[in-house]
């Protein structure tokens, strides 16, 4: 499929090579079960899109993250090529839901470097549900 894994101590980077289109879940990123532990603190998520065109896009794209427990809270940034796009706090979820807007990217893609950052804070440990978490960043 063209996307590769990178994982750090409190980063993970996903590099994609190739566009996947439509909704792509954790479990077909080629994520496995422990690198998705989140401990209590910050953690930062970087999608590398390499070279990106503004037509590959998705009207909105976004993210899905489901937990398995529903008491915590959690703060989120997302930043593309440096530039805040988003900002948002759940309190007591199990489910977030970031909702990109493209016009955000589109202002700010780069010929060669495109990186959306999402840094996020927790309020206690969780695990991602792979099979439900899904990103949907490109055309289908």
């Amino acid at each position: 499929m063209g996307i590769f894994l990178d994982i750090e101590v409190g980063e993970i980077t996903i590099f994609f090579e190739e566009k996947p289109k439509g909704i792509i879940h954790f479990d077909e990123l080629g994520f496995e079960e422990e690198h998705l532990l989140m401990l209590e603190g910050f953690s930062r998520i970087i999608f590398d899109f390499k070279n990106l065109h503004e037509h590959e896009l998705y009207n909105m794209p976004t993210l899905e993250f489901v937990f398995d427990k529903n008491q915590i809270s959690s703060h989120w940034i997302c930043e593309f090529n440096d530039n805040k796009i988003l900002e948002s706090e759940h309190k007591h979820s199990s489910k977030v839901t970031l909702l990109l807007h493209r016009k955000d990217f589109e202002k700010h893609i780069h010929h060669h470097e495109n990186q959306l950052k999402i840094h996020v804070e927790f309020s206690g440990e969780i695990n991602w549900n792979l099979k439900e978490s899904f990103v949907h960043f490109f055309k289908d």
